[in-house]
């Protein structure tokens, strides 16, 4: 009971037909400084001079009023100098100008009402600022002004224009909840701690441009219904923009941001401007949607994410970057993904809904592409060797334009405890799995597992191995690239050689083609056994093909040469009569003719296959 006697004795004793007034007593009088008559008021406002503190609280103030009341705190240079400042639910009845004032001490506002509009021009607030809860009907202007300590301005209602321009904020600042009927301009603003937009709204255009945040922006949830201008902006450390949403042009030209910036499942409904961004951090578009936007970029940033995200209409995007995560994004239309220097670009899980090109510069790697469907990828310029296809399908379908770059076996001579002690690996393009899958052989020498994004996923076996290899080649057997075709192949042989499924009788089988002629794509192996069975052939034909004396079962050795030269006829099924050997043949030599017309043919077979499968196109 005392507190509200004690309340109801500060408040102003005039009545009229509205009922009390709610202002604070002046303190030469038991009413207002609005309702004080001429004499008292210039008594009242004697007692005031430079640096006093006012209470003003709940007073209905208007022009001439805080004229007399600034007149009144004037320096000898015409400033206006205030110490503590309360307007605590004041009304200020036309507009209130604060020109070249200095408040010294802490000024609240809340709840204050603006019947115009409220202009802070060249002043300076030494202390804290509140302005929440407060309402004004015309507009907000801040110009060349400087707040030293904490100002906050939360969910305050501005009818018009929202405007900080040339003003510098050194402690923190609040707007979270801010309502901006119209719209707002912040340019060449520097704000030296964090400042929160967070629930902020604007019902018109909104500009920051060439403003400077030296400590975290926290934009969350706040609603852009105009143009945002960010362009030339700069955000020293995080900017958080997560649950915005942008109704209209969202524009960031030449902003640069030096940590993260975060636009978690933000809202774009129209066009989005990202020219000559530059993030040194992270740029994450993490569950967002774009409605209409048909260009994000070019930008430049250490990492580009947009997992989740949605884009409603033909998308491009280009970005120069470390990075590239796009997991589950959905595409509904045409894509261009354009990224630069990445070196990891996964799209696990992607949906694509039209066609869609994946390219880069010469040091882009394409890391994963699982669990989608390729059948309207398009890649160019990009690095495979350590890409990961499993769960994906459609493959068959996969376009793969120029630059692309595989995996290639470890060249040069390899030793181990294994059969035949020393080998080689033949040059061709396979895939990222396989490379793993041997890394863990007994021929592993040379073989290195390639560093996957997803080292937690099981080991693929050869009996899936295939189905990629398969899936592969007939894509590039449907964009004629014979070549390629062939190195795909050749893996795809060489898992089914190995596959614990496939059985022992098929594995002897595809050893013996494997040895022959690399799968009927090594000619120059096919064309070596053809060497060395017409060399073992003559030989033997030399020794014990002929007959002596009319004799079959007795043989007469004959020249090496001569024999060679009835070898190649042999092979070729041609008869060449050479006076210097016999006419008849032992049993051997007739089973050697046999062998050389059986064998040779189909040596020289497979080595024309492997050339034109080299050749074609």
């Amino acid at each position: 009971m005392r507190e509200s006697e004690a309340e109801l004795n500060r408040i102003c004793s005039h009545k009229d037909s509205y009922g009390r007034c709610l202002g604070v007593r002046a303190t030469t009088s038991d009413r207002c400084l609005a309702h004080l008559d001429p004499r008292s008021l210039e008594a009242a406002l004697s007692e005031l001079h430079p640096g006093s503190s006012i209470d003003l609280s709940g007073v209905r103030i208007d022009a001439e009023l805080l004229t007399a009341i600034k007149a009144a705190c004037q320096d000898a240079n015409g400033h206006a100098i205030f110490g503590a400042a309360k307007f605590m639910q004041a009304h200020f009845t036309e507009d209130a100008i604060f020109e070249e004032v200095l408040f010294r001490g802490a000024v609240t506002f809340i709840r204050a009402t603006f019947s115009g509009s409220a202009l802070f021009i060249l002043s300076e607030f030494e202390g804290d600022v509140q302005f929440d809860d407060a309402e004004v009907r015309g507009s907000l202007e801040v110009y060349n002004s400087v707040f030293e300590q904490r100002a906050s301005f939360a969910r305050a209602r501005i009818s018009k224009d929202c405007s900080f321009e040339l003003t510098k904020f050194h402690g923190p600042v609040s707007l979270a909840g801010l309502n901006c009927e119209d719209g707002g301009r912040s340019s060449r603003v520097e704000f030296a701690e964090q400042v929160t937009f967070a629930g902020a709204t604007y019902g018109q255009d909104c500009r920051f441009l060439e403003t400077s945040f030296h400590k975290r922006a926290d934009f969350m949830n706040m609603s852009f219904r105009g143009v945002a201008y960010f362009d030339h902006a700069r955000f020293d450390d995080e900017a958080h923009f997560m649950g915005a949403q942008f109704g209209e042009l969202a524009s960031f030209s030449h902003t640069k941001f030096c940590k993260d910036a975060v636009f978690y499942n933000a809202l774009f409904k129209r066009e989005v401007v990202c020219n000559d961004m530059r993030v040194e951090g992270k740029v994450s578009f993490a569950g967002s949607r774009f409605e209409r936007a048909s260009q994000i970029g070019p930008m430049f940033t250490e990492g580009l994410e947009f997992d989740e995200s949605s884009f409603d209409s033909p998308i491009q995007i280009e970005a120069t970057c470390a990075y590239v995560r796009g997991i589950r994004a959905h595409f509904e239309s045409r894509a261009t993904l354009r990224f630069h220097g990445a070196s990891s670009v996964i799209l696990d899980g992607a949906t694509f809904g039209g066609p869609t090109s994946i390219s880069g510069g010469p040091h882009s790697v394409l890391a994963s592409l699982r669990d989608l469907d390729a059948s309207t990828l398009v890649l160019a310029n990009v690095d495979l060797t350590r890409c990961q296809f499993a769960g994906s399908f459609n493959l068959d379908k996969l376009r793969l334009d120029s630059g692309i770059r595989f995996p290639v076996p470890p060249g040069g001579f390899h030793r181990g405890l294994v059969l035949p002690f020393v080998w080689r690996w033949s040059r061709r393009q396979m895939l990222a799995e396989e490379c793993a899958w041997r890394s863990c052989q007994k021929k592993s020498s040379g073989w290195t597992t390639p560093k996957f994004v997803h080292r937690d996923a099981d080991q693929l076996e050869p009996d899936q191995i295939i189905e990629l290899y398969r899936a592969l080649r007939k894509a590039r057997e449907d964009a004629k690239d014979e070549p390629g075709a062939a190195d795909f192949y050749y893996g795809e042989m060489e898992m089914r050689r190995k596959a614990k499924s496939t059985p022992l009788s098929e594995q002897f089988i595809l050893w013996l083609y494997w040895v022959t002629s690399g799968y009927g794509l090594r000619s120059s192996r096919a064309l070596a056994i053809f060497a060395i069975v017409v060399a073992l052939a003559s030989m033997a034909l030399a020794s014990v093909g002929f007959a002596a004396g009319g004799h079959s079962y007795l043989a007469a050795p004959q020249s090496w040469r001569d024999c060679l030269l009835y070898a190649l006829s042999s092979t070729l099924s041609l008869e060449v009569k050479l006076a210097s050997l016999p006419d008849n043949l032992t049993t051997w030599g007739q089973g050697i003719r046999l062998a050389l017309r059986l064998f040779g043919p189909l040596l020289l077979g497979l080595a024309f296959l492997a050339i034109r499968g080299r050749v074609r196109r």
